[in-house]
């Protein structure tokens, strides 16, 4: 038992004391040497947009390890840390706006877009930066009525990040450790005075994760609607850029565009609309896909069901590229000849997002409008 001259005669002393405490903790804490992890910040610019910066300090130019600023070797490969950072190269310009439109039904954007650039570490070497980006645009019920389309189309990007954030951009730890000094083989066959770090993944495993993010996506909408008798949907379309080369993912209507100043604009992604497959079928003209109701009935879309069809696209992207991401209240609006008028223009991608956003608008603004647009560096 505590000797009872030693407690505190009033409440308020005990609370300074805790207080104290607590200070001088925080004050030890600040004096330790700081641990050497990915630093990551993470920004809700607004409720429809999130951004995430990725950024290691001193990486490493031959396996993307974070260092301190003051080691001139990585502490995990061993390679010199003398070369340029990589991060100084590859880097995308990025521009981005969501816009609730002007004459949508209700005055809540029911869009959502994702923004991450970082440095992956994880795929064949040597470490190149990285942009993840992703569209959804939460779809709504019978006569345009809510159906939680803004609660849909968030899980479906805060699932994307959870699932894909850790694969790409968090390096795989060693299967041994060291302590500094110790010479001792740590692990079966190697050199003394090694750790042994696992391979690197080969590119062609892109594929696999960004379908497991959608997919992941699609069940959390699914099971969320299960559990709590809903009729949540949501589209979602996601680009990785990644060693001059774009990965695409679609499911729904949203759609991913690749522009080159010497080949023109091309839609990389197909509509899962009734109106698409007619127009596929030839038995709707192409402008038709514009003008009929039948656009925006979607025949696939996050939370349908348990298990989904997700599309896949690669190709090559070459300086000075541009890719835009932008949901249905975009291109309903835009034809494509315009959209390649406008990104023609060319310049800073924020002024370029926010000309494509104006331009649907002004053409009408019949929903939610967003954009993500990205210059190839």
């Amino acid at each position: 038992m505590p000797n009872p001259r030693k407690r505190y005669s009033t409440a308020r002393e005990f609370a300074d004391a805790v207080n104290k405490a607590i200070y001088e903790s925080a004050s030890e804490k600040q004096h330790e040497p700081a641990a050497v992890m990915s630093t990551e910040l993470a920004t809700m610019v607004s409720p429809n947009v999130v951004i995430r910066t990725i950024i290691p300090e001193n990486p490493c130019g031959a396996c993307g390890q974070e260092n301190r600023k003051t080691s001139r070797f990585c502490r995990r490969c061993g390679h010199r840390l003398d070369e340029s950072s990589p991060l100084v190269t590859d880097v995308c310009q990025v521009g981005y706006v969501s816009d609730t439109g002007r004459r949508f039904v209700a005055a809540e954007n029911e869009d959502m877009l994702l923004i991450v650039q970082g440095l992956c570490a994880n795929l064949a070497p040597p470490p190149r930066p990285f942009g993840l980006f992703a569209v959804a645009d939460g779809l709504r019920g019978p006569q345009g009525k809510s159906a939680g389309g803004y609660e849909a189309s968030r899980l479906a990007i805060e699932t994307v990040a959870d699932v894909l954030l850790p694969l790409l951009a968090t390096p795989l730890p060693s299967q041994s450790s060291m302590s500094p000094g110790n010479n001792s083989f740590l692990s079966r066959g190697g050199p003394p005075g090694r750790t042994s770090i696992p391979a690197p993944l080969p590119d062609t495993i892109v594929e696999q994760w960004l379908k497991e993010g959608v997919r992941r996506a699609n069940q959390v909408i699914y099971h969320c609607n299960a559990d709590y008798e809903t009729s949540m949907a949501s589209t979602l379309t996601t680009a990785l850029v990644y060693k001059h080369h774009l990965y695409i993912t679609s499911v729904g209507d949203s759609r991913a565009y690749h522009y080159s100043p010497t080949k023109g604009l091309k839609c990389v992604t197909t509509d899962h609309t009734l109106a698409a497959n007619l127009v596929e079928a030839k038995l709707f003209k192409p402008e038709e896909i514009y003008s009929s109701a039948k656009n925006k009935h979607l025949y696939r879309y996050l939370g349908q069901s348990n298990r989904i069809q997700i599309d896949f696209i690669g190709c090559e992207v070459e300086v000075n590229d541009l890719i835009l991401l932008c949901t249905n209240g975009l291109w309903h609006m835009v034809r494509d000849e315009r959209l390649k008028e406008l990104l023609a223009q060319g310049g800073d991608p924020q002024k370029l997002a926010r000309t494509l956003v104006d331009e649907a608008n002004l053409a009408g603004g019949e929903g939610n409008v967003s954009a993500i647009v990205v210059g190839i560096q």
